[in-house]
């Protein structure tokens, strides 16, 4: 079994300065039997944007699952391989702690106060969250891929429906 690790990449003056994610979840996957795709390649050339394209997707494609960590702010890439993922219908593992950017207790948002508000793009293009590394590696020892009904790129179509019945009703 493979995942491919959604999230950030380094960049810049991180490079070097920061230690990278992929390692510490590199770890917990190896230690249950689950390889690893990670974008990142050294040997890519990293000013050819449809090879960097291409290499993501392909291995996207590839993946048994998508793992993304939501710990820290994602960029647009990863927010493009989650849907990616949908479309060849992967399951989708997100990584993202309570109290963190995506995942918020007592939000104020103009309806009032959210007591458990979670991203709805994150909640939406994702199989199964969970709030921390460790946390992951609990559910994949216990999962049975073959049960996990995974959601397609059809929740698009889903939750559009879902807004126009809720709007139709709401003028009623």
């Amino acid at each position: 079994m493979k995942a491919y690790l959604a999230g950030k990449i380094l960049k810049g003056d991180e490079i070097g300065k920061r230690k990278d994610w992929r390692e510490e979840y590199d770890n917990i996957l190896s230690s249950i039997g689950i390889g690893i795709l990670s974008p990142h390649d050294p040997s890519l050339d990293e000013s050819d944007v449809m090879q960097i394209f291409g290499h993501d997707c392909f291995l996207v494609k590839k993946a048994d699952m998508i793992i993304v960590n939501a710990t820290e702010k994602l960029g647009a890439g990863t927010a493009q391989e989650m849907v990616i993922a949908k479309l060849y219908a992967k399951f989708v593992i997100s990584v993202v702690p309570i109290d963190s950017h995506y995942h918020r207790r007592n939000l104020v948002m103009e309806c009032g106060i959210i007591e458990n508000w979670l991203h709805p793009f994150i909640s939406s293009f994702s199989d199964l969250i969970v709030n921390s590394p460790s946390d992951l590696a609990l559910k994949l020892k216990d999962i049975n891929m073959s049960d996990m009904r995974v959601k397609t790129i059809s929740i698009v179509e889903d939750a559009i429906d879902y807004y126009i019945k809720r709007r139709d009703n709401f003028g009623k």
